[in-house]
């Protein structure tokens, strides 16, 4: 069995383990309901370039969580199903779903968690901005577990362990470009108050990627230093970066990694942005670094109405092999960003409705050789949610 299966089975079965030995006691169990539906009209759905295409779709999901909690630990359970359906572009129906097991334990000296997630989607929205193979509909299968914990070590100083594994499958993706593969890492990473409200942190991390299409196993690795602080209840931020490399048989690649955030929170609206830089596994069946952002606002306007925009950028990069000392690019990265902005009005205590607007532009070859793809989409939705039992 190659690595990354072996830590993605081994995290598994850890998932399994924890949530079967450990018992919750005093607790009830709540649930969540949630459902909603809309009806989009769709510029260039593909993200093709020099592609005026248009259609429209409707799209329906359904949501539930499950929750017990304890004096000393919580379990969830919580399923999700969607599906979207085209006027004239059938092909590009789909059908998607998970099934989310998360595990909380609070112990005297540490807290000890597992998670599991099954998910089944589509590769026109998982692949963009990093295989950037998202013009073709083909479901992407995964499994992702994570197991771990933190040991308070003195009243200053904690240690966190996490082990995790993520099996990915594309179905029918022969003469696409993309590969399925199993990928696993593991993370070590001591802290330290610094006062009441900051945190500094020091991390490392060692992954495995093995691919069905690439013969040799890819190994990278990143350590990092990083600070948070709470500024208060309403605002947090954090700050980390350092040194990372990848290898490929032969074939080394070194560079660096980073991860910052903000959050703050008003009375009558809030604002969080994050960027990100790190070593992770894409569709194509290799590790790629890849360059994300985001910036998320909500604006009370009204005891019923809310006004809500995001913005998502995403790249990575290229990936380059060797031939007789000679350095070229085997695989190009891809780009993707997109801009929504969401009116939302609130009409009873279950019940609401929104009007979107949003604009996407993806290139599957960053290197420029590919022309900017374009499109944008409106849509009216409606939410309903009931009152948790």
């Amino acid at each position: 069995m190659s690595g990354g299966s072996q830590l993605a089975c081994v995290s598994a079965a850890l998932v399994i383990m924890m949530t079967a030995v450990t018992p919750l006691r005093a607790s009830d169990w709540q649930l969540q309901e949630s459902a909603n539906a809309s009806l989009d009209y769709v510029d260039n759905p593909r993200l093709v370039p020099d592609t005026t295409l248009d259609d429209e779709r409707l799209i329906a999901s359904a949501a539930g969580s499950l929750q017990r909690n304890s004096e000393i630990g919580a379990l969830q359970i919580a399923p999700q199903v969607s599906t979207t359906r085209y006027s004239s572009s059938q092909e590009l129906d789909n059908t998607a779903g998970s099934l989310a097991l998360s595990w909380q334990h609070a112990g005297q000296r540490g807290n000890w968690f597992a998670n599991a997630q099954g998910a089944v989607d589509s590769t026109l929205t998982t692949e963009l901005g990093l295989s950037g193979i998202s013009d073709v509909n083909r479901q992407r299968q995964s499994l992702v577990s994570s197991a771990g914990g933190s040991w308070n070590l003195s009243e200053l100083t904690q240690l966190g362990v996490q082990l995790s594994g993520n099996r990915v499958h594309y179905r029918d993706a022969s003469g696409t470009g993309l590969s399925s593969y199993s990928y696993g890492s593991i993370t070590v990473d001591p802290s330290w108050a610094v006062g009441q409200l900051s945190r500094l942190t020091v991390q490392g991390e060692y992954d495995v990627l093995d691919s069905d299409n690439v013969a040799q196993t890819q190994r990278s690795y990143n350590g990092t230093i990083g600070f948070s602080h709470q500024a208060g209840e309403r605002d947090h931020w954090h700050l980390s970066g350092g040194a990372s490399g990848s290898a490929v048989g032969t074939i080394t690649t070194r560079g660096w990694v980073l991860d910052a955030g903000v959050t703050r929170t008003g009375l009558r609206g809030s604002l969080s942005a994050s960027a990100q830089r790190r070593i992770s596994p894409v569709g194509n069946g290799l590790l790629e670094r890849t360059d994300s952002m985001s910036v998320d606002a909500q604006r009370q306007l009204t005891e019923h109405a809310s006004l809500s925009t995001a913005i998502r950028f995403v790249h990575s990069a290229n990936t380059y092999g060797s031939l007789f000392g000679y350095r070229y690019v085997a695989y190009p990265g891809s780009v993707y960003a997109r801009i929504l902005a969401e009116w939302n009005w609130s009409f009873s205590p279950h019940w609401s409705t929104a009007l979107r607007l949003g604009s996407s532009g993806a290139d599957q070859d960053s290197s420029g050789s590919n022309p900017w793809a374009k499109g944008w989409d409106t849509s009216l939705a409606i939410f309903w949610h009931a009152d948790q039992q």
